[in-house]
């Protein structure tokens, strides 16, 4: 979540190894997701995705079973567009 609503440029995963199949989501209103980026293919932190639209809350869904893995999203970095 992000302090305000902010125009949101891109964002990157970091991660231990690439994973795949993730899926990102912005609140685009009260309780209404848009999906934003679905990717299949593997990313990992020099991987960026691009969002650019404004929101104050950003979910990333990774669509695997990650028992004994070590594709995990351990942190996001969030690229803003200044004020």
């Amino acid at each position: 979540m992000l302090d305000e609503p902010r125009f949101v440029r891109r964002i990157r995963l970091h991660t231990i190894d690439p994973v795949r199949n993730t899926d990102v989501y912005i609140r685009a209103g009260d309780g209404d997701w848009k999906l934003v980026s679905r990717r299949n293919k593997s990313i990992d932190a020099k991987t960026g995705i691009g969002i650019n639209m404004r929101t104050d809350t950003i979910l990333v869904v990774q669509n695997t079973d990650r028992i004994l893995r070590r594709d995990f999203i351990k942190d996001i970095d969030v690229y803003v567009q200044g004020k």
